[in-house]
């Protein structure tokens, strides 16, 4: 097609380097069809920008970006493949926006893997400070991400300073997964330990240990975390504190009795649907066979009687 530009007023901004000079690309757009605008305006449908009037912004690219918001800003390779292919091409590949937000996107990928690996490596430098192995790292809630590295804290009244364990799943590099528990104890001037299930344990004794733990320090329940009973009055010397995460972040699976409730009501709720999907298939399935026998004796019900026609 000759004019493939005919519905483009196309605007240019920047050098393109040796053969591409204004007038050039000019003769181009409107041997195609195409209209060359000088400035950047309501009609205009394409800005070709180069790489150099796009980071430095341009006055063009300015007055685009803040007036004219929906008209493309592309790169050369537009026009040049816009011409040898003989139609207007779709901007998408070759939009400096989405270039530069796809760019960004990877910057954030590469930044979270980065920070991803840093927290990981913490992560088996404080194994090894716990359990003397750095082939162990922070077990992770495989539903919210939650990490179970929980801080518990109190203050000591009589010797007027604060106190803090440090209570933490360990699951090991390698797979199958293995798991240990530790409970480190930190004090002005004093840091120890403690093993509270061994390195190569199942999950169900770390996950045991840890809660026990939990319940020994702050005198109730990790599944009650989220609504803790009332100290009474005089035990807030001997027992710990354990701080939710703020909401939004990652709290683990919160289970209390309402919630077990609920659980059980919803699986029998779907144990039902499915019960009676199944029924409903089956008795489909059993129709439709029951009607499939019939037509098949219609059908030698017929062939019985065309046979026994003395016409035939």
């Amino acid at each position: 097609m000759k004019n493939f530009f005919s519905n483009c007023n196309i605007a240019i901004s920047g050098n393109f380097g040796e053969g591409k000079s204004p007038e050039k690309i000019e003769q181009w757009i409107k041997s195609a069809g195409g209209t060359l605008c000088r400035v950047v305006c309501e009609t205009t449908t394409h800005v070709v920008c180069s790489d150099q009037d796009w980071q430095y912004k341009a006055v063009k690219i300015k007055n685009s970006l803040s007036k004219f918001k929906t008209v493309p800003i592309v790169t050369f390779e537009w026009l040049e493949d816009s011409l040898n292919k003989r139609r207007a091409l779709a901007t998408r590949q070759y939009s400096f926006l989405l270039r530069e937000k796809s760019t960004r996107k990877e910057e954030r990928l590469l930044k979270a893997k980065d920070e991803a690996k840093r927290s990981f490596i913490k992560s088996c430098n404080q194994a090894h400070d716990d359990l003397c192995k750095a082939t162990y790292h922070i077990y992770r809630d495989p539903y919210d991400i939650f990490e179970y590295n929980v801080s518990l804290r109190r203050m000591d009244i009589d010797r007027k300073r604060p106190e803090s364990y440090r209570l933490t799943i360990y699951e090991s590099n390698a797979a199958p997964h293995l798991y240990a528990t530790a409970a480190r104890y930190s004090r002005s001037g004093a840091s120890s330990a403690v093993v509270l299930a061994p390195t190569a344990s199942y999950f169900p004794a770390a996950f045991g240990a840890f809660k026990t733990f939990f319940q020994q320090r702050t005198g109730y329940s990790w599944d009650d975390r989220s609504d803790p009973p009332l100290q009474q009055a005089g035990s807030e010397v001997s027992l710990f504190r354990y701080t939710l995460p703020v909401l939004g972040k990652p709290r683990g699976v919160l289970v209390n009795e309402e919630a077990r409730k609920l659980f059980a009501r919803e699986y029998a709720q779907q144990e039902q649907m499915e019960r009676a999907e199944k029924e409903r298939a089956e008795f489909e399935a059993a129709e439709m066979q029951r009607a499939t026998e019939i037509k098949r004796r219609l059908a030698q019900q017929m062939k019985e009687l065309e046979w026994e026609d003395p016409q035939a």
